[in-house]
């Protein structure tokens, strides 16, 4: 009896792997499959957001906040000790 082992990649990966096999002694009858992937793992880059805080019109910005901390009832209740 015949057991069909399957190595699938992508076409980007498979350029990159070597595929070999492996003689097995442990009796069994499948045969081990070995893929190296000779590729280094991207880094990516994390930056900071970055604001347009100069072009903020920051009166409107502090007149908007007043504003809410104005008309915001905030309790006793409301502040966790």
């Amino acid at each position: 009896m015949t057991h069909i082992d399957v190595s699938l990649a992508s076409s980007q990966l498979a350029t990159k792997c070597r595929w070999a096999t492996f003689n097995n002694m442990t009796g069994s009858d499948h045969v081990l499959i070995i893929i190296t992937i000779n590729a280094r793992p991207e880094r990516q880059r994390i930056t900071a957001p970055k604001w347009k805080s100069a072009e903020a019109d920051w009166n409107v910005f502090r007149d908007c906040i007043n504003d809410q901390i104005n008309t915001t009832d905030v309790t006793d209740a409301d502040v966790d000790s």
